[in-house]
C-alpha cells in the first residue's frame, strides 16, 4: 500500500490517469471568467510602490490573537508609521477590540482619547484582557 502511495504523488510524476470528468459551467456562468480579468487588457504595468511618509501620529490596535490581522502585521505597521502608538491586547481574541462588552478598561481608554481627543499615550500600551 505505502508503495502505490508513493507512486501516486505529483513528485513521481506518476498521476493517476483517471481524472474526473471536466464539466462546462452553466450557460449564464460562462463568460465569468473573462469578466474576472479586466487588467489583463490594461494599457499600463504596475506603479511603483506607494511611500508612507506619514505626519500624523496614528493609534494602532491589536488583539493578540486575531486570526483576520495578525500581531506582527500590527507590529509591522506601528514601526513603518513613525510616532505612531500601539494598543496592543495580551490574550485578546477576534477581530473587535474597542467598543464590545468586556473589553479591556485600558484599551477602551485609550482609544477614546484618541478618537475624541487626538491624544496618543506617551508610549506603547499593553492591556490584559
Amino acid at each position: 500500500m505505502r508503495g502505490q502511495l508513493r507512486r501516486l504523488t505529483p513528485r513521481s510524476g506518476a498521476l493517476p490517469t483517471r481524472r474526473a470528468p471536466r464539466r462546462r459551467p452553466p450557460p449564464r456562468l460562462r463568460g465569468l471568467r473573462r469578466q474576472h480579468h479586466p487588467l489583463r487588457f490594461w494599457p499600463r504595468g504596475p506603479e511603483t510602490a506607494t511611500r508612507v511618509d506619514n505626519t500624523t501620529a496614528a493609534l494602532a490596535v491589536q488583539n493578540e490573537w486575531d486570526a483576520q490581522t495578525p500581531a506582527a502585521g500590527a507590529r509591522a505597521l506601528h514601526h513603518a508609521l513613525r510616532g505612531s502608538r500601539l494598543a496592543y491586547v495580551r490574550g485578546g481574541r477576534g477581530h473587535v477590540v474597542h467598543s464590545l462588552p468586556g473589553a479591556p478598561e485600558c484599551v477602551t481608554r485609550t482609544v477614546d482619547a484618541y478618537l475624541t481627543e487626538g491624544r496618543l499615550p506617551v508610549g506603547d500600551v499593553t492591556c490584559r484582557t
